[in-house]
């Protein structure tokens, strides 16, 4: 989420296809850290894994499961042709379970170009954000021509990065610093007895009133009257 901030501020910044401002060390080496992870996502599968994927989701269609093995492996030859160079991790998405949509039949499968529209899809967003660190990467720092309004974005890019860094070290703190209850607060978690004693003098939800015990506590356990259990088993059910 941070990242996604930090190359919309820089992008928001950029001026006639550069940065106004000079792009700090550490920014630069986190956009180049998260670009070879998506790069690294975005690796072509090999032919045998689009086979492989797609026939585990043949198995998921009965229409497929009586075909001669020598038509499916000309349907898997075909499928592997059309979804040359789709990342694994997308197809993988896409075959776990047999897809849906209006313009598809769910007694067959996807033909091949159905499948690489959806893996395309799947995979649109890592590729449209490697695109968008790999032009703030290559981005010339191109100052405006007025100094002080220079001067100004660089001060507001500079004011906005530190911000999102702060933010991060913040928010890594908070998930790293244990959960206390504020002294004075009166929290006490209920102890086993005082939840029987709970259960044993207030109505369950649902249950109708009637005079006498509603549970009845014995040996620490809370239990119901068998002739009870019916409308327990209503009010559970609401």
């Amino acid at each position: 989420m941070l990242m996604a901030r930090t190359i919309a501020a820089l992008r928001c910044g950029m001026r006639e296809g550069g940065l106004t401002a000079s792009m700090p060390a550490a920014t630069k080496a986190q956009l180049a850290q998260r670009l070879n992870s998506l790069r690294a996502c975005n690796t072509p599968s090999p032919a045998i894994e689009i086979k492989k994927q797609i026939a585990k989701l043949f198995l998921g269609y009965t229409s497929m499961r009586g075909v001669p093995p020598a038509e499916a492996e000309a349907m898997l030859f075909q499928y592997a042709e059309v979804l040359e160079g789709v990342p694994l991790w997308a197809l993988q998405e896409i075959c776990k379970s047999p897809p849906s949509g209006p313009d598809l039949d769910p007694r067959f499968p996807p033909n091949a170009v159905q499948i690489r529209l959806l893996v395309d899809a799947r995979a649109a967003t890592f590729r449209r954000e490697a695109k968008d660190i790999q032009e703030l990467l290559d981005a010339p720092v191109v100052l405006p021509d007025d100094p002080e309004v220079a001067a100004e974005l660089k001060k507001t890019v500079g004011e906005g990065l530190r911000n999102l860094a702060k933010q991060l070290r913040d928010d890594d703190e908070a998930l790293r610093r244990p959960v206390l209850v504020p002294e004075g607060s009166g929290f006490k978690a209920p102890s086993g007895r005082d939840l029987a004693e709970i259960y044993r003098t207030r109505q369950l939800p649902g249950l109708p009133v009637r005079n006498g015990p509603r549970n009845d506590d014995r040996n620490g356990d809370v239990t119901v009257d068998t002739e009870y259990a019916d409308h327990l088993r209503d009010a559970v059910g609401q």
